[in-house]
């Protein structure tokens, strides 16, 4: 490979690198104008997108999954459910994670048998 084909492959390079941080922006723009609209989905993409931009927008990320969960949103309803359970929070955490599974969600209703079984013990 020559020095100018390098050079064309490392720019080609850069160039997707700025666009897909333009992309993610815009994305970024597009669930947060989603979610202010109510849509339920949306609250949760974007609560799953703060949780994974950086440690700081944990609290953003948080609001956001609560709304959703709050809007009906199962994976979201199940993620409260966990963080509820996790945080020794258990009646609220199954109470959440019924309204998961009753959406057909399997992991929540995987997890509530999990929990009725042990309470047998």
């Amino acid at each position: 490979m020559t020095i100018e084909e390098r050079n064309k492959s490392t720019m080609s390079d850069e160039a997707m690198i700025v666009n897909e941080i333009k992309s993610d922006k815009d994305s970024m723009e597009t669930l947060k104008n989603k979610a202010k609209q109510g849509d339920a989905d949306a609250m949760f993409q974007l609560g799953l997108a703060y949780i994974s931009k950086s440690k700081k927008d944990h609290d953003k990320a948080k609001k956001w999954v609560r709304k959703a969960a709050e809007h009906g949103q199962a994976e979201a309803q199940c993620c409260i459910g966990f963080a509820c359970i996790n945080g020794k929070e258990y009646v609220k955490g199954v109470e959440w994670l019924v309204k998961s599974a009753n959406q057909g969600i399997q992991e929540a209703s995987d997890t509530l048998e999990t929990l009725c079984s042990n309470d047998d013990d």
